[in-house]
């Protein structure tokens, strides 16, 4: 399949794709995650932690990558009626320099995966 008419159904269903080697956007306070953060890498920047909250009824296929650019854990949690799982219960990242990813599952239910740890 031509990968100009896959983005243009991908689009059209609500999945966005992101152009190839698209800069990380960076972000100094935390805030909700929305359709238009779909296929987004997320730079956190914040001194302190942060809460990353998943809005309810997002498109299938949501995607959103954060790192953690500073001493602020970025953390993920759901609005209310969303679920969010992460391994060992801990939806935010280890320390600076993790990238975690969080992925929908099924519909309001989301898997934060990758470098995930406890709270410092």
């Amino acid at each position: 399949m031509n990968l100009a008419i896959l983005k243009v159904f991908l689009n059209k269903v609500g999945v966005t794709v992101p152009a190839a080697g698209a800069a990380p956007q960076t972000v100094a306070v935390a805030r909700a995650l929305v359709a238009a953060d779909n296929g987004a890498t997320l730079l956190y920047t914040g001194a302190a932690d942060g809460t990353f909250t998943l809005a309810k009824d997002l498109p299938a296929g949501f995607k959103v990558t954060l790192i953690q650019g500073a001493a602020g854990q970025a953390i993920v949690a759901g609005a209310s009626g969303v679920t969010v799982n992460a391994k060992g219960g801990t939806p935010q990242s280890a320390v600076q320099w993790s990238k975690i990813d969080v992925v929908n599952s099924d519909t309001n239910k989301y898997v934060v995966g990758g470098d995930v740890g406890a709270l410092a």
